[in-house]
């Protein structure tokens, strides 16, 4: 853990940023002194007066971020009588003085950095006057290895929290004196500014009668989460330690502003508070940076050159993929119009430059928390926790184009649970959704974070993955198949189960461009896998394979031991598999076809005698080219016999994914 507290890094990192961007501040003011050394004449020169007042417009903007309130104040001073001052009024107004004053503002400062504070334990605030419960509370976060204190009133709660800090308050709004008769006092609001003043510390509010109106009020002073009072003291401290998870839980933000000094500044500000902040300084790259990085958040700059800010918000809000995402306008100008058409323009909430810290983080904090749970209710399927068709559509459609842009793979798999209406015909829905809850858990364990998983109905899920061959995506979900055919599902006692899914994939581009085709190739693919008897992965079949009457992989073995559980492995992925346990049914059933052997590879098992080299010879002498791969299993040491030269040689007992491997290759060439 880190010795500084969250404001005391911000604050370190921030000093980084104005000393790798004082330079660039100071240059800003060349521009003005450019133009004040060039009155009166450079009074009706407009680019040259443009820029000047651009300038000063910049600085007014990102000096307030690291402190220099005053610098604001003076450049805020100069743009105003730049934009809307005749040249004697110019004259008058002393713009080098003004100029002057502010380099000497901007050379004289420096970020204050406070000490780092030692280490310390996550913090609990209980503000509560009841004793048993505030006891309670205590002695179980206590026991979760959290640093506790009780404040009897608002009053103690007040002196604590500007003593020291605190990572979660729980506020019981009975000791705070919060109820329908004060709603209509300051006293809720002055509740709320000092929450917000300790932010990003969570808030838990505790109710002795869980009504709609203590809701309201807990959500006015800025509460993260309420519970009755009643509860277990043990589902308050779980509580807030989920509020903690939550908070420390990582967003994605886009923030885009001409000025490197800001960009800087809000990237400082925000990833202190577990927001990963992607950073872009020109409006024309906007596009592809929204979909290389598919942000929660856009924050946008109002004035920008090439777009606007207001013109990239429409341009968001016509999107149907990009429409519901927040956007946060920054912009020095707060005047009624300026934010009337920013709101106009599709915006969800505005912040003034220069930028307060608190203020930011918390508008960005919330907005982030409010639009993750309305996606949760919207986007994701409630009984798998997995996306819904929907959303899921409008993620692979990015993914697809994201893939075209940059010549990737993208294989999209679908996957159908076998004989599930015997599960709820046997077992019971509550079984049958059991056993739907556990495999969305299995799907989104199993894949990447970027790779989408989906329920679209029923017993099937589609799965995306992006920059994956089919291969590789082959593997991946069989291990999910193998993974799920070792559960044991027990609706009730002594009653056990197990199941199983076929599994459909398709690839782009090779199979489909659109997700249109690739769905209903996959489909296709799916629908053999079923006929096949189920339980496996069949990809997109290529038209000549199709009309091929070859199998994949023939295994000879004496022993069902040894080919049984190989051709389950096999057939799982897709293969077809025959079996042979004699040598000469082998030889006659694989060169019946003539000159070609009806098998792509063969596996075959070491026999007693020469049995095993004769038959090398034999599946040599009846092929004509290409010869199909063999593949020798061996024990201990291997027969050195000339006959068996050239062979891959597997060790038993047989590793699956070196096999599968090899396998995949060979059949490939």
């Amino acid at each position: 853990m880190s010795p500084f507290t969250p404001s005391q890094q911000t604050s370190a990192m921030l000093a980084v940023v104005w000393t790798r961007n004082r330079d660039l501040l100071l240059h800003r003011l060349d521009t003005i002194d450019a133009f004040s050394r060039q009155l009166p004449g450079s009074a009706s020169d407009q680019e040259l007066r443009s820029q000047a007042s651009g300038d000063a417009h910049k600085l007014a903007g990102s000096l307030g971020m690291f402190g220099l309130s005053a610098g604001t104040a003076v450049a805020r001073d100069i743009e105003h009588r730049l934009n809307d001052s005749t040249p004697d009024e110019l004259l008058a107004a002393d713009i080098p003085k003004l100029a002057g004053n502010l380099r000497a503002l901007i050379e004289a400062f420096q970020v204050h950095v406070e000490e780092p504070a030692p280490e310390r334990r996550r913090r609990l605030l209980i503000v509560e006057n009841v004793p048993h419960i505030a006891q309670g509370i205590f002695t179980a976060a206590e026991k979760r290895g959290i640093e506790p204190r009780i404040a009897a009133d608002l009053s103690a709660a007040r002196q604590a929290l500007q003593a020291e800090a605190f990572d979660v308050l729980v506020l019981d709004l009975a000791t705070a004196t919060l109820n329908l008769k004060s709603m209509g006092e300051d006293h809720a609001d002055q509740v709320r500014d000092l929450v917000l003043s300790r932010a990003p510390m969570q808030v838990l509010a505790l109710t002795s009668v869980d009504t709609f109106e203590d809701r309201v009020i807990a959500a006015q002073v800025g509460a993260h989460g309420f519970l009755p009072r009643t509860v277990p003291f043990t589902e308050i401290v779980d509580t807030c330690e989920h509020l903690l998870d939550l908070q420390a839980a990582q967003f994605k933000v886009l923030t885009l502003d001409d000025d490197p000094t800001v960009l800087g500044a809000i990237k400082v500000i925000l990833e202190q508070h577990a927001i990963r902040v992607t950073s872009l300084s020109d409006p024309r790259l906007f596009w592809n940076a929204l979909e290389e990085t598919t942000p929660d958040l856009v924050i946008l700059d109002l004035e920008m050159p090439n777009f606007s800010g207001l013109e990239l918000c429409r341009a968001i809000r016509s999107d149907s993929q990009w429409n519901r995402m927040p956007v946060l306008f920054l912009s020095v100008n707060s005047d009624a119009q300026t934010v009337t058409s920013i709101f106009s323009a599709g915006a969800d909430d505005f912040v003034p430059k220069p930028i307060i810290d608190i203020e930011l983080s918390t508008r960005v904090r919330n907005r982030l928390d409010r639009d993750r749970l309305y996606r949760t209710l919207s986007d994701y399927d409630q009984l798998t926790n997995v996306r819904n068709r929907r959303s899921s559509n409008v993620v692979i459609a990015n993914y697809l184009r994201l893939a075209e842009r940059h010549a990737l793979p993208v294989s999209l798999v679908l996957v159908d649970l076998d004989k599930f209406k015997r599960v709820n015909d046997t077992y019971g829905h509550q079984a049958g959704d059991d056993v739907l809850t556990y495999l969305g858990g299995l799907l989104q364990q199993s894949f990447r974070s970027e790779d989408v998983v989906a329920r679209w109905g029923g017993e099937e899920f589609v799965i995306a993955m992006f920059a994956m061959r089919r291969g590789d995506a082959i593997e991946r979900v069989a291990y999910v198949l193998e993974r799920l055919e070792e559960h044991e599902f027990e609706p009730s006692a002594g009653t056990r189960f197990r199941v199983s899914f076929s599994a459909g994939l398709a690839e782009f581009p090779d199979d489909g461009k659109d997700l249109h085709t690739l769905y209903r190739l996959a489909d296709e693919a799916l629908y053999r896998a079923k006929a096949a008897g189920g339980r496996r992965i069949y990809a997109v079949e290529p038209e000549e394979s199709a009309a091929r009457s070859h199998t994949d992989v023939a295994i000879v073995s004496p022993n069902v031991a040894v080919s049984a559980p190989l051709r389950r492995l096999l057939e799982m992925r897709g293969y077809s598999v025959d079996l042979y346990q004699k040598a000469e049914d082998a030889i006659q059933e694989l060169a019946g076809a003539g000159s070609h052997l009806r098998a792509r590879s063969v596996i075959l098992d070491e026999f007693p005698g020469s049995t095993t080299a004769d038959m090398v010879q034999r599946l040599r002498r009846e092929s004509s080219e290409p010869v199909p791969a063999i593949f020798l299993l061996v024990s201990g040491e291997s027969s050195a016999d000339p006959a068996l030269e050239g062979l891959e040689r597997v060790a038993k007992p047989c590793k699956s994914a070196l096999l599968v491997q090899r396998i995949r290759r060979a059949l490939a060439r």
